[in-house]
């Protein structure tokens, strides 16, 4: 190649003209054979997750138990108690023995009457049972909270991305991505505005047309390549504020998501809960309203007993007057009729007693049959309360367990899309990297010579050689050691499209940023005239190891 007069002349070498020459061919076959761009299809772990995730939202895991709990609370809200009623028994009499007693004359007298004191069946509560029903425990429990248990559970709001505010995530990247782009374009069109005026200084030609000609076509590069560059960046800003807008739309999406399932969760706890209180109130009641009859009932006997001695000490009093006075007169006829009566009295008696025994013996027995009976009514009727309670309790964990198991399918769900995601990911990196091959044994290539991916002219001076090494063989290699972190020091790169600026054609290439990698692998970061560069095989063996990594973890997940 060859310099305007006046300068001095440069042949290219044709030992690099020829490994230029060869390189390309190289490239032009490896743009022939580049198939097109794979994409990793959806695992069936990925299939599995959406079919349980539409089972559950169909209600068709832990409806068994729902209906099951439904199908019991409905049962006890049905339940009526056993009444209980009194068991009596008839009293057994006996005939006495009586015999002819010899009559006395006697002064008599009017003896006082004592009335006997009555125990008024008024004065005894009665035991209401009625009312103590599933329906009734569920209507007072539920009354008070089923109209606040909706208002209790937070509605969730879906957000759109066309009411946000995409300026507040694009103005930062215009402001240090495009804002800069162009003042560096502009400080290039100014250095190239100088050196052309140097040029044209040392040619004698300053002020000339071919002055104003190179200004001028070095001002429209620059309009273009500005215009190009700023829409690029804009586009690319735009995209990456709504990608960060609809992140943001959906973390408070699952956020609500999560506190309308904890509100639901909460609601139905209480109902649960209140239902058991209404129930265990209830019994308590009844309770209280059988110890109340018991004590009535006791009392009014210790009255009446008390109202019954009194008069018949009133009539002791009474008649022990009358007794007195005529008790003189009397005694000499009883003495007389004593005498004949005794032996008739002592048979009767004896006889008497013998059936007054045999009757008190009968009507104990009576008494006590008909005692337990009464107590067995009211056994059965608690055990039947008792009974409803516990169904009751039952329908009330059988519709949490249908509940903990619409949960339980929804968590494993999330788990198995979770694992189908990162199976793509892995098979969508080994596709890309089969792909990638051979671009990249092109791009080892052509850092070998120093060629600019981009354009430009392609001819390499001495102070622009690469320090790629092309040879690999462990013999010629010491202080071998793993890469720690590759997984995690991954994630701190990204892929980009873009062009070089110095590209006639805008080619459009892929690759890595190097201020990326200086932030996770500084050793893979160079320089060469003033610009930097990226031991791209440095970075695939980072890229193996996080894909070793990734497999690893998949494998595990699998053999769960």
């Amino acid at each position: 190649m060859s310099k305007s007069s006046g300068g001095s002349s440069q042949q290219l070498d044709p030992k690099i003209r020829d490994a230029f020459l060869n390189n390309l061919e190289q490239a032009q076959g490896v743009a022939e054979r580049l198939p097109a761009q794979q994409f990793a299809q959806r695992t069936s772990d990925y299939l599995t997750a959406e079919d349980m995730l539409r089972g559950t939202v169909t209600g068709e895991v832990g409806r068994g138990a729902l209906l099951a709990g439904e199908a019991a609370a409905r049962n006890v809200a049905q339940y009526s108690p056993m009444q209980v009623s009194s068991q009596g028994y008839q009293g057994t009499g006996y005939d006495t023995q009586g015999y002819n007693a010899a009559l006395a004359g006697s002064q008599g007298y009017d003896a006082a009457q004592a009335a006997a004191a009555q125990l008024a069946r008024g004065t005894i509560r009665d035991v209401n049972a009625q009312g103590v029903t599933g329906a009734q425990v569920a209507g007072e429990a539920f009354g008070t909270l089923a109209p606040q248990a909706r208002a209790n559970i937070r509605d969730i709001e879906a957000g759109s991305i066309l009411n946000a505010n995409l300026a507040a995530y694009q103005d930062p990247y215009t402001e240090q991505v495009v804002n800069a782009a162009l003042g560096d374009l502009e400080r290039s069109r100014q250095l190239a505005q100088q050196q052309t005026s140097a040029q044209a200084i040392a040619a004698n030609a300053f002020g000339g047309s071919r002055q104003g000609v190179a200004q001028a076509e070095t001002n429209r590069a620059f309009a273009d390549q500005a215009a190009r560059t700023a829409a690029g960046l804009r586009s690319q800003g735009f995209t990456q504020a709504a990608n960060l807008a609809q992140s943001d739309l959906a973390r408070s999406l699952q956020a609500q998501q999560a506190n309308q399932a904890q509100d639901l969760a909460t609601t139905q706890q209480a109902l649960a809960l209140s239902g058991q209180f209404g129930l265990a109130n209830q019994d308590a009641a009844l309770r209280a309203q059988l110890a109340n009859q018991g004590v009535d009932v006791s009392t009014g006997q210790f009255n009446v007993g008390n109202q019954q001695q009194v008069a018949l000490a009133n009539q002791a009093a009474q008649n022990q007057a009358a007794q007195f006075g005529s008790a003189a007169a009397n005694q000499a006829a009883l003495a007389n009729a004593i005498a004949q009566n005794q032996a008739a009295a002592f048979g009767a008696s004896a006889a008497n007693e013998a059936a007054a025994a045999r009757a008190a013996a009968a009507n104990q027995a009576n008494q006590f049959s008909a005692a337990a009976a009464n107590q067995a009514a009211l056994a059965n009727q608690q055990a039947g309360l008792s009974a409803s309670g516990q169904q009751l309790a039952a329908a009330g964990q059988l519709q949490n367990i249908g509940t903990a198991q619409q949960q339980l399918a929804l968590t494993g769900a999330n788990a198995l899309a979770q694992s189908g995601a990162q199976q793509q990911a892995f098979q969508q990196a080994q596709l890309d990297a089969i792909r990638n091959y051979e671009l990249e044994q092109q791009a080892i290539r052509n850092q070998a010579l120093g060629v600019n991916p981009a354009g430009g002219s392609g001819v390499q001076s001495s102070s622009r050689q690469s320090s790629f090494n092309l040879f690999s063989d462990p013999r010629l290699k010491e202080n071998v050691r793993g890469m720690d972190g590759a997984l995690e020091k991954l994630n701190f790169l990204q892929g980009n499209m873009y062009n070089y600026k110095d590209d006639d054609d805008d080619e459009r290439t892929g690759g890595i940023m190097s201020t990326d990698v200086k932030k996770v692998m500084p050793e893979a970061v160079g320089s060469r005239e003033g610009y930097d560069t990226v031991d791209y095989p440095m970075v695939t063996g980072l890229l193996v190891e996080a894909v070793k990594k990734l497999d690893a973890k998949v494998s595990k997940k699998k053999g769960r």
